[in-house]
């Protein structure tokens, strides 16, 4: 399953008392530098590092005194995965960028409950950050191998689907997806994904976002029951001990202890001070023409033309100065 091929190095996150040091130039050319270069025909490539360099770092420091100023959000009381709550063992992270909670192993992170986290969607919020498989934005996504996102949930309860890494839960493994074409149970749509009931020969099946609140799904063990064949419900039908042994026939054998993730909707989304921060449009903060001579200067005025449109187009894949670890303020 694993796609050697991938190079999957994500950022991380600004941190708010990283000091540059300014006589160094630490910018680094790319393809997209070079065809610029080219079709300007910048013979100082000196000058073009140290203005691109200054540019990229004043960016980041104003980012920086920003950042040190907000109110941290505090996390929810439950996980938007299992919607269970916080353990010793199994801390609750909160996203800065959208407000989302979810277990640290729920969403195969690394950070500890005292860094900072970001989720994969506010990390690359230049993205279109829509789950491919249900359409919905909202809850908790990972990114595929194709940089597309797709919720947690949506990848648990669909066969065709997995994570490459069964620990950090990324990339999504899409190599296999086949969407379900039968219509969904609920809405009555045939578009997106759908999960399947897992109750004997039961044909139902519906849209994650339709029936995340009302159906029955068993996180641990990766099986759903559509309203009908809810073992929950059932049950209470049910006074004798025949009538409830044939009422389970039809349901699928546990190999996990049950994680019934409660009924109801997936968390939406919050624009943080956070985000709003970091996906500020870059922003020239210090007058850099002044710094050049007349022999250069409709040169430097190009460059900085160029950075700004590098940085627009380019947020989070090619900023080497916002892929630093975060740690929390005391």
């Amino acid at each position: 399953m694993s796609n050697d091929n991938f190079d999957f190095d994500l950022p991380r996150l600004i941190n708010i008392n990283y000091k540059y040091n300014d006589k160094n130039i630490d910018y680094c050319l790319d393809e997209r530098d070079s065809e610029f270069i080219e079709k300007m025909n910048i013979k100082n490539l000196d000058l073009f590092e140290n203005v691109m360099d200054t540019l990229d770092k004043d960016w980041f420091k104003q980012k920086q005194k920003k950042l040190q100023k907000i109110k941290l959000v505090d996390p929810m009381e439950y996980c938007d995965v299992c919607t269970r709550k916080e353990t010793e063992d199994d801390p609750i992270l909160v996203c800065q960028g959208c407000n989302v909670s979810v277990h640290r192993e729920c969403y195969g992170s690394s950070f500890s409950k005292d860094e900072i986290f970001l989720c994969q969607c506010c990390i690359f919020h230049d993205l279109e950050n829509i789950c491919m498989f249900c359409n919905t934005k909202g809850g908790v996504m990972k990114i595929t191998e194709d940089y597309k996102f797709g919720h947690i949930l949506c990848v648990l309860f669909d066969k065709s689907l997995d994570f490459d890494n069964q620990i950090s839960k990324e990339p999504i493994y899409t190599q296999e997806y086949k969407r379900i074409e039968r219509k969904c149970n609920i809405c009555g749509g045939t578009e997106a994904t759908k999960v399947e009931c897992s109750y004997g020969v039961c044909m139902n099946v519906y849209h994650m976002g339709c029936a995340i609140d009302k159906a029955h799904f068993d996180i641990s063990n990766k099986i759903s029951y559509c309203m009908e064949h809810d073992p929950g419900k059932r049950r209470n039908l049910f006074t004798s001990n025949s009538s409830i042994l044939h009422v389970y026939s039809g349901y699928a054998k546990l190999t996990e202890k049950p994680v019934i993730r409660r009924k109801i909707k997936m968390m939406e989304w919050i624009d943080t001070e956070y985000n709003k921060i970091i996906k500020s449009e870059p922003k020239i903060y210090r007058d850099v023409w002044s710094e050049a001579t007349e022999e250069n200067r409709e040169l430097v005025e190009k460059i900085c033309q160029y950075w700004i449109y590098k940085r627009k187009r380019d947020k989070t894949y090619g900023v080497f100065y916002l892929r630093h670890t975060l740690n929390k303020q005391n």
